[in-house]
């Protein structure tokens, strides 16, 4: 070790060979460290220099300078929306760049015109690599996971070689999830089912006294298992009481274990993730000893295995020879999915209506001309999901308070702009810089022409115009659209406005041919819920909360002890890319149902 011990002999020794050596050691590792970082910085800097020069042919993306041999900028990951905002200003001409994290390249795309560019070529990407390492995260057996990997028929109607039809996963999921998650009338059934689930689980609640509870533990209980019964049946909670609790855990979970970090690293992640597959194993073996799937049909929903939707998803793994273990794992990420958003979806949309009393009133105004019966409270779908107030506070929920980020595969060279990234690599674009651009996010007056029904929240929001892409607008998406037919609006104001709302701006649900496929449904699914519960309760605001973890039952019956907080709740930056992102705060209410 003469190197090390040539620069431990550069300092005065302590007397103590472990001090010594450890000194020694750090000094190697530093040393390393900063030179990785200056060979890197200088090979970014002269890659930036052509960019600058203004070189015309097609270029490679430059590498992002890093400290660390290896690992690369894995540790800047954390914290994906500082990554995103640094890299934006790095990048010459908002062009591509290469991040390496351990011994993978990811490629990060930003900036409108390159997000249009990656959704027009959508097709040439692919999900098989991520979904298949979703796969392997949750612990697929290794023989399931190989006739998963084995089908590279590609995604397209017409296989790329002879296959039979039942082995085509990919294709088969693609047609499962347009068939009976996306058309009309599918969407329909599943969310009648949920509203009827959730019905039952509000009627529990008393109609003759107030109640304390706190919003979003309320909606991670009684709303995901309304929800969850609509996709997957009451067997799943026969054989799982605790279920709620469970998915809960998974979703803390899901970010680092989708790391692939060791067990002994992370040994609460894989803890998490092997209680949520166990559970839907156990449900697996329960039911197909009921119904083996091969010749009770296609009902829309019975309780075995719920939905139909969920019935062709479990089948199609079958089909394809995997076990049930299998199968159950690889529907994890698909359960997940199923809540994770529209759960916190709903809770933001009612802390923001609940915490403005004059919002709150305009919304309850606007409720009612939808509102079909009161006893439950029932509405016309087709007006609910029309309703301009109600549809403004929803976007931009989606708009500031979600993080998605997208994972492509390159099926071929695919160009943006002037650089291209080469066949295989992984492509990474994030909503965050979009959703809180200044230029096309500050806020704008609302237009005269605004509807009588947003009357008084028209003459609250003339504020609104100081308010930063940052701030939560409840008025701020229906400004945008009315001023985009407003013929008195400046053309400036026009044009920012149309960029604002275009795809290449706004992609909540992501974009392409990849979008998700769950995002119609959730939509109903979200309305139904913030209608059912203003409509259907008189509801007391007390104060925000920082939530404790774990469910024991507070004094009132049903919820975790907290304590108080001075602010409200903001997104919780932690999950930063998995979607919608959760508050750091609870609201408490005290409400009551209404005589119903």
């Amino acid at each position: 070790m003469p190197v090390v011990q040539s620069l431990a002999a550069l300092f005065k020794s302590s007397g103590n060979v472990l001090i010594d050596w450890t000194l020694a050691v750090v000094l190697v590792v530093a040393g390393v460290c900063a030179a990785t970082y200056a060979v890197t910085s200088l090979q970014f800097y002269l890659g930036s220099l052509n960019d600058a020069n203004g070189l015309k042919e097609k270029r490679k993306p430059l590498t992002v300078p890093y400290w660390i041999p290896y690992l690369g900028s894995a540790l800047s990951m954390i914290d994906m929306h500082g990554l995103n905002s640094t890299l934006a200003r790095k990048s010459q001409a908002s062009r591509p760049l290469r991040v390496k994290v351990g011994p993978k390249d990811i490629y990060l795309v930003f900036g409108p015109e390159n997000m249009r560019q990656l959704f027009q070529n959508s097709r040439q990407l692919a999900m098989k690599a991520r979904v298949s390492s979703l796969f392997a995260v949750n612990n697929v057996p290794p023989a399931d996971l190989h006739l998963i990997k084995s089908d590279c028929s590609g995604e397209g109607p017409t296989p790329l070689y002879d296959i039979a039809p039942e082995k085509r996963i990919w294709r088969n999921a693609i047609e499962l999830f347009a068939t009976h998650l996306s058309a009309g009338p599918a969407v329909n059934e599943l969310t009648n089912k949920f509203r009827e689930e959730f019905v039952k689980q509000l009627r529990t609640f008393s109609d003759e006294q107030f109640v304390s509870i706190t919003l979003y533990k309320f909606l991670q209980k009684y709303m995901l298992i309304a929800s969850a019964l609509a996709f997957t049946g009451e067997e799943l909670f026969t054989q799982n009481p605790d279920w709620h609790e469970v998915l809960w855990e998974y979703d803390a979970a899901f970010l680092l274990l989708n790391l692939d970090l060791p067990r002994w690293l992370v040994p609460g992640v894989h803890a998490a993730r092997d209680k949520m597959k166990a559970s839907v194993v156990k449900w697996f073996e329960a039911a197909h000893f009921k119904d083996d799937l091969k010749t009770s049909g296609d009902p829309s929903w019975e309780p075995v295995w719920g939905s139909r939707f969920w019935r062709v998803l479990v089948r199609n793994f079958l089909d394809l020879g995997t076990s049930l273990e299998g199968a159950a794992a690889g529907s994890l990420t698909t359960m997940w999915a199923t809540h994770s958003n529209a759960i916190p979806a709903t809770v933001w949309m009612l802390f923001e209506i609940l915490s403005r009393p004059s919002l709150h009133a305009d919304i309850t105004t606007e409720l009612s001309t939808s509102l079909t019966s009161s006893s439950p409270p029932t509405f016309d779908l087709d007006k609910l999901l029309a309703l301009p107030l109600l549809n403004s506070v929803y976007k931009e929920v989606l708009r500031i308070r979600t993080s998605t980020i997208m994972y492509r595969e390159a099926m071929t060279d695919v160009s943006i702009g002037d650089t291209i990234l080469p066949k295989g690599a992984v492509i990474m674009a994030s909503s965050w810089p979009a959703h809180t651009n200044p230029h096309n996010w500050a806020s704008y007056p609302i237009p005269p022409s605004i509807s009588a029904t947003t009357k008084r929240g028209s003459a609250t929001s003339t504020r609104s115009s100081t308010l930063s892409p940052m701030e939560f607008d409840p008025w701020r998406i229906l400004a945008v659209e009315r001023i985009k037919h407003d013929h008195n609006a400046t053309k400036a104001d026009k044009d920012r406005a149309a960029a604002a709302l275009s795809p290449n701006n706004f992609f909540p649900w992501g974009g392409g041919s990849h979008m998700c496929a769950g995002r119609y449904f959730a939509k109903q699914e979200i309305l139904i819920a913030v209608a059912t519960l203003l409509a259907g309760f008189d509801i007391k605001v007390v104060g925000w909360e920082k939530p404790r973890k774990g469910w024991e039952e507070d004094s009132n019956g049903g919820h975790p002890i907290s304590q108080q907080s001075e602010r409200p709740a903001e997104p919780d930056i932690s999950y930063a890319g998995s979607g919608v992102l959760p508050p750091d705060r609870d609201l408490r209410v005290k409400f009551k149902r209404k005589a119903w």
